[in-house]
């Protein structure tokens, strides 16, 4: 045995024994994680590659019991106040608005409702040796074999060809069924050494088969690959999961990058890119440049993508014991890549208040969905926040995190194409009439963008606010055909508004404007 695999052996004990004492996430868990219960499993694999005396996939094999104690299964479940749970099936549904419907009708009758985490089952509690033995396998096969894939380094190997999960869905061999479906794919091109190419038609394979359906985001759970099978369609997240899994079977790495927050509109997005012949990203569909391909349907603040092991650049990474993280930037195995999709700046903010006790992070919100949420963060130093690299043309409000809550300090404002920024509140004491004609409600679902300057309806009350050290009411009005607008007096001028139907089903979906030059400015 050579002394090198007798290193990494000890090593992997030294790994193991973490692993099974180790239960801490940077999450709350629901579930703490409990490996001692399947040490069994864990040290038959590692009898396996003991005896077979690889140390590239005893290194392989470091790497997965490494991540394990932080990768899970998750399920969710729609509730109410009273923690009663409500059954809710979105194949029941044709349309997502008739699941939107439906859901409305729901929250009339359940107070409270809402999505809730219902069980986390850790990877380290019930992964099988036959498991891990076989994922490891089926990665080295194809990369071992794929004409495209037998230049990629090792550590890109590990990162993005090897890890056998693509988010918090139930395990499952894909690596199988993937690799048969497109074993011929060489044969179809021109050159077999080209990734790109290759990427081209299996992702065409994948999509032709899967699509994405706005019903399942109802469905917060992440779909399974047996679930997508029989389904066909899924959110996002699940066909990013499907492609990813069809590209690590065939030695190809599939990225998957993902805005957290669209600056202008609702919702989020992920999709997926290639690593081309020279290390850099680039179109599935085209093979070109990032920047240069993607004609984004959205305002993108911030673009992250996903990595299988922990990175030191991801805030995680630096919080400490104590310490929380707004949910959009909880992942410790995500890099930033914004630059490479969007214009950038950076953009140094003052601090004008007192910092909470125990923050040493400032974020950048953007509005969605009714509130501000953080997708970015930097670290306070002497009163200042230096973040770098976000996207251009976009309302931006600075703001702390403290007890689950944001709580935003200084004034919202626009970084505009140039990278230059102006405040959006005054303290002018000047006022004036206002008549608002209509609202925008803007969601993209997917690559699909619903923008809906919506005419108001007769009979319902609209409220109007601005910010200032949070929304104030300007007040409220009946609109009536007869009217023809909204008319709002004594309205601050210079401000960030903000307009919502009151009784809407969908409250809190309209966006945010400015007034220039008389005229609304949605962002």
């Amino acid at each position: 045995m050579s002394r090198k695999l007798v290193v990494s052996i000890f090593l992997l004990t030294a790994i193991l024994h973490f692993a099974i004492s180790s239960t801490g996430t940077p999450e709350k868990n629901l579930n703490a994680a409990n490996p001692e219960i399947n040490r069994v499993q864990i040290e038959k694999a590692i009898a396996y590659y003991r005896q077979l005396g690889d140390s590239l996939k005893f290194e392989a094999l470091r790497l997965l019991i490494t991540n394990m104690s932080r990768l899970y299964y998750e399920e969710y479940t729609l509730i109410d106040s009273s923690r009663v749970e409500v059954p809710f099936d979105v194949m029941s549904f044709t349309t997502y608005d008739d699941a939107t419907e439906a859901m409305s009708k729901l929250a009339t009758s359940y107070r409270g409702l809402h999505f809730e985490l219902k069980k986390r089952d850790f990877d380290i509690e019930s992964v099988r040796a036959e498991f891990i033995i076989n994922n490891i396998e089926l990665a080295f096969k194809a990369w071992r074999t794929k004409p495209w894939a037998r230049s990629l380094p090792f550590r890109t190997f590990e990162e993005y060809i090897l890890p056998y999960r693509g988010s918090h869905e139930k395990l499952s061999n894909w690596r199988e069924y993937f690799y048969n479906k497109f074993r011929d794919v060489p044969t179809q091109l021109e050159d077999p050494t080209d990734p790109v190419a290759a990427a081209r038609v299996i992702c065409k394979g994948v999509l032709d088969s899967f699509q994405v359906d706005s019903r399942f985001y109802y469905r917060p759970t992440d779909l399974t690959f047996d679930e997508m099978m029989t389904l066909k369609h899924g959110r996002c997240e699940d066909v990013s999961n499907m492609v990813q899994y069809a590209g690590r079977a065939n030695g190809i790495v599939i990225y998957s990058d993902f805005v957290p927050c669209w600056a202008n509109a609702e919702n989020n997005h992920i999709w997926n890119v290639v690593r081309g012949r020279n290390g850099k990203a680039v179109s599935i569909e085209t093979g070109e440049d990032l920047h240069e391909a993607f004609a984004l349907q959205g305002k993108a603040p911030k673009i992250y993508r996903t990595t299988f092991s922990d990175q030191k650049s991801s805030l995680a990474m630096q919080i400490r014991s104590g310490e929380e993280i707004p949910p959009l930037l909880i992942l410790r195995s995500m890099i930033d890549v914004t630059k490479d999709y969007v214009d950038v700046a950076d953009v140094d903010i003052d601090i004008p208040v007192q910092v909470p006790t125990n923050s040493r992070f400032a974020y950048l919100c953007v509005f969605n969905s009714g509130s501000w949420k953080p997708v970015d963060w930097a670290r306070i130093n002497k009163g200042h926040a230096n973040f770098r690299n976000i996207g251009k043309s976009i309302v931006y409000c600075p703001a702390f995190y403290v007890n689950s809550t944001v709580v935003p300090f200084g004034d919202p404002f626009l970084l505009d194409e140039n990278g230059e920024t102006h405040p959006l509140t005054s303290d002018s004491l000047q006022m004036a009439t206002y008549s608002l004609k209509t609202l925008l409600r803007k969601e993209i679902i997917g690559v699909t963008v619903e923008r809906n300057v919506m005419d108001l309806d007769s009979g319902a009350t609209y409220e109007l606010y601005y910010w200032k050290n949070g929304w104030k009411p300007v007040g409220s009005e009946v609109y009536t055909k007869e009217n023809g607008s909204l008319v709002f007096q004594q309205v601050p001028v210079n401000q960030l508004y903000w307009l919502v139907k009151r009784e809407s089903a969908k409250k809190f979906d309209e966006r945010i404007f400015t007034i220039q030059k008389g005229k609304q400015v949605w962002w």
